[in-house]
């Protein structure tokens, strides 16, 4: 049975983007997007937005992704949605089991 999350998309502006010494160094701004959203982990343990199945971003692998779209486009700035592990709350019920809960109140 899946395990479903909610918890808040962030957005995370990089701007100034340099390599000093192999290492990369960013101006960064970090706003909350939208606040409880669905998730759920697939069989790759990775973050599945419930509602259109898309995979999204874990705060651990920003910093790669930054680095990767630097090193590929050299471009100096760039914007990443992204959701904080840490935030995440269990929830209870799946969507799953609401829909039959739902119905059963409605025939009631």
């Amino acid at each position: 049975m899946k395990k479903y999350y909610r918890g808040p998309i962030k957005r995370l502006d990089a701007t100034d983007i340099k390599k000093d010494n192999n290492r990369l160094k960013y101006k960064k701004e970090i706003k909350t997007v939208k606040e409880n959203v669905l998730f759920y982990r697939n069989f790759l343990n990775k973050l599945i937005r419930y509602k259109d199945s898309y995979p999204i971003f874990s705060e651990d692998e920003i910093h790669d992704i930054i680095n990767l779209i630097y090193e590929e486009s050299n471009s100096s700035s760039c914007s990443l949605e992204y959701v904080d592990t840490n935030e995440l709350i269990l929830q209870k019920e799946t969507p799953e089991e609401v829909k039959k809960s739902k119905r059963l109140f409605r025939k009631k």
